[in-house]
């Protein structure tokens, strides 16, 4: 099943499950679907209060996102503390369970991270420059996430 304006045109043209926790966590439920981030499947979390696609350091290693190569942009707060980081473009992609998948770019933030340092945080999909150009809808009841791009 999809979701339509009232005046029938599609509000979602895909549907998937989500999980509510990233594999191995626990304590506070979450959103967390499997997004291809320019074609490698990524365990992400949405987080519509957050900013950007937060890469984590497997992620910006695996998509050559080297220092110098990006645009630089401010710290963001992750967690408390304070990281700096580049911006990127780079395709995302939402495989449909159910009707018809999607493709957007989305602005990457990849951070300076220090190598042997733990972190141990998942992928992020935040509201602005990322989630901003996707629709979507949440059924609790079935953990379904259902997804459109935008027109804009």
């Amino acid at each position: 099943m999809m979701l339509y304006f009232a005046d029938g045109q599609p509000f979602t043209v895909g549907q998937m499950a989500y999980r509510d926790h990233p594999k191995g966590a626990t304590g506070l439920s979450r959103i967390v679907i499997i997004a291809l981030v320019e074609g490698l499947p990524v365990e992400a979390v949405l987080d519509t209060g957050g900013a950007f696609l937060i890469c984590n350091p497997e992620l910006v290693e695996w998509l050559g996102l080297r220092p110098g190569t990006g645009m630089p942009a401010r710290p963001l707060q992750i967690r408390g503390a304070s990281v700096r980081g580049e911006l990127h473009r780079v395709t995302l992609a939402l495989e449909a369970q159910a009707g018809e998948n999607i493709v957007v770019e989305a602005t990457a933030f990849a951070p300076q991270w220090t190598p042997g340092l733990t972190w141990d945080l998942p992928v992020i999909l935040g509201l602005q420059g990322c989630l901003e150009f996707i629709r979507f809808a949440v059924d609790p009841e079935t953990n379904t996430f259902y997804f459109g791009a935008t027109t804009a």
